[in-house]
Order: C-alpha cells, then sequence, then structure tokens
C-alpha cells in the first residue's frame, strides 16, 4: 500500500511546491542553514553516532545468529525473527542506494533556489545524467527507518508501540538533521519512510507467509 501511495505523494509534493516552502525554513540565505554540516558536536549527534549505534546493531546482531548455530550459549538466537531483523536493516540502506544513484534529483544545497548551481528540477520530471544528482531518497534516515522491522516482532502492544516510536523517531530524527543542513528535503525523507516500511512489509510476508496463515 505504502508503495502507491509514492506517486501521490509525490505528485502533491511537486504541484504545491511543499519541498521548497518547507526547505525556506531552514535556509538563512548566502548558503547557510540552520544546521552547519561541518559543525563536529551536532554531525557527531545526528549524523555519526545514530549511524555507528545502527551499525553495530545489526553486525552485533548478524554474529549472534551465525553463532546460535555453533555455540549452545547463543541458541536462542537461531530464530527466524531474528534473521528477519538483519535482512531489514540491510537490505533497506541498501535499496535506498541504489535509488540514489539512479533519480537524478539534486540536494537543496545544490539548487541555485538555495545558493547553489544546479537548477531545480521537479520529482517526476528529473533527467539528470548518471552519477550527478544523487540526493533522493534520503540515505541517512533510511538506517533509522529500517529499525521497523521491529515493530514486527513485537510480542505486545506495549512493546508494539515502543518499537513504533523508537524506530520512526529515529527515522525523523536523523531527516531532519539533513533537511535542516541543506542535505534532503522533507519528500526525501518520506519516501524513505514508505519504502522501507513496503520492504519490512513484504519481507515479513515471505519469511512468516505460513505463520500469517496459521493465525488467520
Amino acid at each position: 500500500m505504502s508503495l502507491f501511495l509514492i506517486p501521490i505523494i509525490l505528485s502533491g509534493f511537486e504541484f504545491y511546491n511543499l519541498d521548497i516552502w518547507v526547505q525556506t525554513h531552514f535556509y538563512l540565505g548566502h548558503q547557510t542553514w540552520v544546521i552547519d554540516v561541518d559543525e563536529p558536536v551536532l554531525r557527531f549527534f545526528f549524523y555519526d553516532l545514530p549511524k555507528t549505534l545502527i551499525l553495530i546493531f545489526g553486525v552485533g546482531l548478524l554474529l549472534l545468529f551465525i553463532l546460535s548455530f555453533r555455540v549452545k550459549r547463543f541458541s536462542h538466537f537461531k530464530q527466524k525473527k531474528y534473521l528477519y531483523l538483519i535482512v531489514c536493516v540491510a537490505i533497506i540502506p541498501a535499496i535506498i542506494a541504489l535509488l540514489k544513484k539512479t533519480t537524478g534529483i539534486f540536494c537543496p544545497y545544490q539548487t541555485d533556489i538555495f545558493g547553489g548551481i544546479q537548477s531545480h528540477v521537479g520529482l517526476l520530471s528529473a533527467n539528470i545524467p548518471a552519477g550527478q544528482g544523487r540526493c533522493f531518497p534520503a540515505g541517512h534516515a533510511s538506517g533509522g527507518f529500517a529499525l521497523m522491522g521491529l515493530i514486527f516482532m513485537a510480542e505486545t502492544r506495549q512493546k508494539r508501540f515502543l518499537y513504533t516510536i523508537l524506530s520512526i523517531g529515529t527515522g525523523i530524527f536523523m531527516s531532519g538533521y539533513q533537511m535542516m543542513n541543506g542535505r534532503h528535503f522533507l519528500s526525501h525523507g518520506l519516501v524513505t519512510f514508505l519504502v522501507a516500511w513496503a520492504v519490512c512489509c513484504l519481507l515479513y510476508l515471505i519469511l512468516f507467509y505460513k505463520d500469517v496463515r496459521y493465525e488467520k
């Protein structure tokens, strides 16, 4: 369902120039943004730290899953739900990275509207030579939104609520930083969210199809 929303959302953003309107609230003029991308403390907490923690989570889970086949102490991790989470964390950023290479969309700071040299091109009319515009969808936020796989693994309503807040909140946290330093438009993060949710749903159906049928 979320994939069908993407062209509708993109059409709305382009028709009403919502990306431009939102982005102007973060632009101070003269190629200056609310957040300086080179400011080391903010970059560490908003960019480097979240990426590192998500990487540690994914790699750590992978190691525990592999060890579960060899070490009895870790046998608890030999479950399909952990494989599901590993695949979510690995494949969602990879899909977004692939899309970034093919869509030909420039970052806000690169466009002439916000002090850059590239002409702003609409989301539905990009025709940029390969290797130039690589800002759509939002790559940094993909790691945060990949954590939405946790939602499907929740055993209680309270945990499902907690994982929903954690995963979506992390994605928004990472996406918001990139918007405030001119690296992404709002639609970039929104599309990353929708793609990530669609992938999480699809992977769940693939890995747990029999379980879903049984529950019905």
